[in-house]
């Protein structure tokens, strides 16, 4: 952040365990922070939550305005599909 004296705005996009503890962090310096997650209900204030999918453009449409600072902490999407390494050979 450029200047922690003054309160900034800020959007963590991916606010789960990693964004959460930022965004808290964030807020008792006195920031106001927004929280985008799929679903909102699991950002705790005083985070603002904002429930919405980063690969849905049609959800992002009540991001606020006129931020001072953005934070990407997403993870990749999970799919039905489970994905395994091949197995390694030791010899």
């Amino acid at each position: 952040m450029s200047d922690t004296s003054s309160s900034e705005r800020v959007l963590i996009a991916g606010c789960g365990d990693l964004g959460t503890t930022l965004g808290l962090q964030l807020s008792a310096a006195g920031h106001r922070v927004w929280g985008l997650r799929r679903q909102a209900d699991k950002i705790p204030a005083p985070i603002a939550g904002i429930a919405a999918d980063l690969t849905r453009s049609e959800t992002l449409a009540e991001l606020p305005e006129q931020l001072d600072l953005a934070y990407y902490i997403a993870t990749p999407g999970r799919s039905k599909t489970r994905h395994t390494a091949a197995p390694t050979s030791t010899a």
